[in-house]
């Protein structure tokens, strides 16, 4: 019998797998919370991916579904060279283990960065234009709307994709976003999916690298104040997040409370060392994917 990877090497097995389960997806996500809970003595943490698939492939070999759980800390695609790949690898994932496999919501699950940065484009290249514009807007109503934007792990870490948002002093203001918003337009979940640490700053301040996006939410950069208020309030030690390019595949911020994980050397991440975070019981560990 072929593997799962064997199928997908073939474009045609890939729409077929799309248009065949993408509904049952879609419903699994539409059914989780935007904060899902997730607990277990052996959990790993995967950061962007964008289109990395043999380092997604790496991740599995090692750490398999019901062995291990996985929680993906979003951007699947764009940059990469194989993001559709990618992505129904990690949905195939959801639908046979939901259970086990979290994926979480990236800035890059948007229409406005997939037409700039290479999904789009990559769609039509390897589909051709009308069957790419349909499986697009599957995957947009079905998969990308419905992504939560973060988890709890063994009630002690929080994990999504940005940072921490301005207003947001609980969990519960996660908790209780909205779904199936094809282009996030909620300013709380726009600053999740965009905001970045910083250790020179107190509060929230204009984050003049990304600046604002063509509706006018904006991204900032938070300081280390916010992050423990936050960690106190809500009685959580770390804060697990993605979104940052860093060479050596993670960085610490805030005193150690902010921890970036970069797990992609695709497209223009190619002399990346990507990382996962390792959780086996109450030890964490940085793990060179490529050791």
């Amino acid at each position: 019998m072929l593997s799962f990877e064997d199928k997908m090497s073939n474009l045609d097995n890939i729409v077929s797998y799309i248009l065949n389960n993408i509904n049952e997806v879609g419903n699994i996500l539409r059914s989780e919370p935007q904060l899902v809970e997730v607990s277990g003595d052996k959990i790993v943490v995967v950061g962007d991916l964008h289109g990395d698939l043999p380092t997604l492939r790496e991740v599995l070999m090692r750490y398999r579904p019901r062995e291990w759980k996985l929680v993906f800390l979003g951007d699947y695609v764009d940059r990469g060279e194989y993001q559709i790949e990618t992505l129904v690898e990690v949905l195939r994932l959801k639908q046979e283990y939901p259970d086990c496999v979290v994926l979480l919501r990236g800035n890059h699950e948007s229409p406005l960065m997939n037409i700039e940065y290479g999904f789009v484009w990559e769609l039509q290249q390897k589909l051709g234009e009308d069957k790419s514009f349909f499986l697009y807007q599957l995957i947009l109503k079905e998969v990308f709307s419905n992504l939560p934007y973060a988890a709890l792990v063994n009630g002690r870490y929080l994990m999504l994709h940005g940072g921490l948002a301005m207003g947001v002093t609980k969990l519960s203001q996660i908790r209780d976003l909205p779904k199936g918003d094809e282009e996030p337009r909620n300013r709380i979940a726009f600053q999740i999916l965009w905001n970045d640490p910083s250790d020179e700053v107190r509060g929230f301040v204009p984050n003049y690298l990304r600046g604002c996006d063509p509706s006018g939410l904006c991204v900032y950069f938070w300081g280390p104040d916010v992050t423990e208020s936050f960690l106190q309030e809500n009685a959580i030690e770390l804060i697990v997040r993605a979104h940052e390019y860093t060479a050596e595949g993670y960085k610490w911020n805030h005193n150690g409370k902010v921890l970036t994980v970069f797990s992609s050397r695709a497209g223009p991440y190619r002399f990346v060392r990507p990382k996962i975070l390792k959780i086996e019981r109450d030890k964490i560990d940085i793990v060179s994917v490529y050791s």
